[in-house]
């Protein structure tokens, strides 16, 4: 049995160390398995994910990353991820014998996920996961135009990509 996808990470509150819980899933089988992160590579986990422990061969692509929060302030804004772990998994070894790819985790911040704001500020917010947001607020490209505003971030994940040397991936028929 190959393993299809690592679906989903969910983040619960981070105290020092964050807990992160992957749903692995394969064909109908999902399971969940633990996965507690410190700081710099180890920070994010990548070097201690707990698939193998749950029988699944290697994973080929990582379904969300980029769900733990940086204190890092960029023109004013708070928490601007870095996305050091979207070059990481896709060029060192360490990663790619493990991990192929992944979706950031998310595109849009979404105002009603907001926890301390009713509308988008440089402030930390919990619910302020996006590496942007539409507006104006009440946006539906229907009647209202939306336009997408980058935080800070954004740039980060972009070099990120852009700078990533490509890789080829063979596949071995299963």
């Amino acid at each position: 049995m190959r393993l299809a996808a690592l679906d989903l990470c969910v983040r619960f509150p981070l105290d020092s160390i964050s807990r992160i819980f992957l749903l692995v899933s394969s064909g109908s089988r999902t399971t969940i398995v633990p996965w507690t992160t410190t700081r710099t590579l180890e920070q994010n986990g990548w070097d201690s994910i707990q698939y193998v422990e749950v029988g699944y061969a290697r994973p080929l692509m990582f379904g969300e990353f980029g769900c733990n929060k940086e204190e890092n302030t960029i023109d004013g804004y708070e928490n601007q991820r870095t996305f050091y772990d979207a070059k990481w998994m896709n060029e060192e070894k360490e990663m790619t014998d493990e991990i192929v790819g992944g979706t950031v985790f998310e595109f849009s911040t979404e105002i009603a996920n907001l926890v301390d704001s009713a509308a988008v500020t440089k402030a930390a917010d919990a619910g302020k996961y996006g590496v942007g947001y539409f507006q104006p607020d009440d946006c539906d490209n229907e009647k209202v135009l939306c336009e997408f505003t980058p935080y800070p971030e954004y740039e980060n994940l972009k070099k990120a990509y852009t700078s990533t040397t490509a890789i080829r991936l063979h596949v071995t028929p299963f």
